[in-house]
């Protein structure tokens, strides 16, 4: 159900200027260098645009686990203890069907399981999430979901809460839809320059794999380490930065990459 700003109660002005941030920060991904930049920045914005304690985004190919947190790296690794029990439950994709959701809601028919298990009755008090709220889109190829957490228990998520969010939810889905095609993008580009045979891998910010030119295939053709590679070669595109030679059964690899690319050939 979504709700037009008539109907929400009367904000103070500093309320709707964060509002007016936050929609900028989720529709326009280009205002960053990289998906996990925006993913960071626009869930920081819908964090300050609620109200809320902490954050955590997932997505748009993490389904479970963690892009970005305001939650400390403890909290974020102890996170996956948790996921298979999540994910069995149904939760991603309820939470991405209701588009604003409370805790109940992104629980469905498990809540009460869920209620009774250690991730509700020990995990989420340690880092005290006494309610939550979730804002998601896009499909079940690519979404993102924001996790908003309120830290009182003596202050859930009000109506007007959700209210707010529900007015960020559209830009969230227009912020995915471009992210997305600026990965393709970057995937074209390669392919084209490719074409004079560089040896060439692309991987984006977050370590997927979006071309390899068929010189490079052809290379990797008969390298034993061949999964080795790509996965160090994942790993190094997501961190952003270089390593020395990797040893594959045929030679050395020379790897070298930046946010968004990275070259491999026979050193």
């Amino acid at each position: 159900m979504s709700m037009s700003p008539a109907r929400l109660p009367a904000l103070p002005a500093a309320r709707w200027a964060q509002l007016g941030h936050a929609v900028r920060e989720l529709a326009d991904p280009m205002r960053h260098p990289s998906t996990a930049a925006w993913l960071a920045a626009a869930g920081e914005s819908v964090r300050q645009a609620v109200g809320a304690a902490a954050v955590t985004v997932f997505g748009p190919d993490d389904a479970i686990h963690p892009a970005a947190s305001s939650h400390p790296s403890w909290a974020v690794a102890a996170f996956d203890g948790h996921a298979a029990a999540l994910a069995a439950a149904g939760c991603p994709a309820r939470a991405l069907r209701a588009g604003v959701a409370t805790r109940r809601e992104v629980y469905g028919p498990a809540f009460e399981a869920l209620a009774a298990s250690p991730y509700v009755r020990e995990f989420l008090p340690s880092i005290g999430a006494h309610d939550a709220m979730t804002v998601a889109a896009g499909s079940a190829e690519a979404a993102v979901r924001v996790v908003l957490n309120a830290d009182d228990p003596g202050r859930p998520f009000e109506p007007e809460d959700v209210a707010v969010a529900r007015l960020l939810q559209p830009a969230l889905a227009a912020g995915l839809l471009t992210d997305r095609a600026l990965g393709a993008a970057r995937a074209d580009l390669a392919a084209l320059v490719d074409a004079a045979g560089t040896h060439c891998v692309v991987f984006d910010e977050r370590g997927h794999r979006l071309h390899l030119s068929s010189a490079l295939d052809d290379l990797l053709a008969t390298e034993r380490r061949r999964d080795a590679l790509l996965t160090t070669a994942g790993d190094l595109a997501r961190r952003g930065v270089s390593q020395p030679p990797f040893e594959g059964s045929r030679g050395p690899y020379t790897l070298a990459a930046s946010s968004a690319r990275l070259g491999g050939r026979l050193a």
